[in-house]
């Protein structure tokens, strides 16, 4: 009786360690997919109107300085 009660015991624990180890797989599989349908978050071009104008621009510090008065770089 002793052996049968260590063996259920046994039983027991190891099956409770499947179920908690499967718990812990599905939680970070609902988590997964949880994250991927979240909203991203703005880029700062979407939160900027000014930004959002410039956004595919780039221009040297020279070119800069011909749309501005107020800062010349001499040119080369």
């Amino acid at each position: 009786m002793a052996a049968s009660t260590a063996a259920l015991t046994q039983l027991l624990l190891i099956s409770a360690g499947v179920v908690l180890f499967l718990l812990l797989i599905a939680a970070f599989w609902f988590g997964g997919r949880r994250r991927r349908r979240a909203v991203a978050p703005p880029w700062p071009a979407e939160q900027n109107p000014a930004v959002q104008s410039r956004e595919d621009s780039w221009q040297t510090p020279q070119e800069h300085a011909r749309n501005e008065r107020r800062h010349r770089y001499r040119e080369q």
